[in-house]
């Protein structure tokens, strides 16, 4: 009967009424009304169960949705963090780098400067007449 629809329903319920006296139309109908009580009051407590279990099998899914909520945030906070701290690296070896490069220009500069100084002392090595050794005396001729 639940396939029918509602006017289906009450017409098959109601078409023999005109075949009965009032009493037994009110007894009728009274019994009828109390079956379709009694159905309604059978759907509300399958719809209530039906939503009961709905809730449950949702209550697992919305906590592991929480659970794999917190754990994104988890590694996006992680990811931030690792982020700064690569980004502070990265300065930090920039910095290193500009230091060595300063240093290594400063080694260069003085390596120049030395070999300027070897150079002109060579130069003037090679144009100065060399002095005789101290231990020999010169002889008259």
């Amino acid at each position: 009967m639940t396939s029918h629809s509602a006017l289906s329903q009450y017409q098959a319920a109601t078409q023999h009424l005109p075949e009965l006296s009032p009493k037994q139309q009110v007894c009728f109908l009274e019994y009828e009304l109390f079956h379709a009580l009694q159905r309604g009051n059978d759907f509300q407590d399958r719809a209530r169960e039906l939503e009961i279990r709905v809730a449950q099998r949702e209550a697992p899914a919305s906590a592991r949705e929480a659970q794999l909520d917190a754990f994104a945030r988890t590694l996006q906070a992680q990811l931030a963090n690792r982020t700064a701290e690569l980004e502070q690296a990265r300065r930090q070896f920039d910095d290193e780098v500009r230091r060595l490069r300063l240093a290594l220009m400063a080694s260069e500069e003085d390596r120049r400067h030395l070999i300027a100084i070897i150079e002109k002392a060579l130069e003037d090595d090679v144009t100065s007449e060399p002095d005789p050794p101290p231990f020999i005396e010169e002889v008259a001729p």
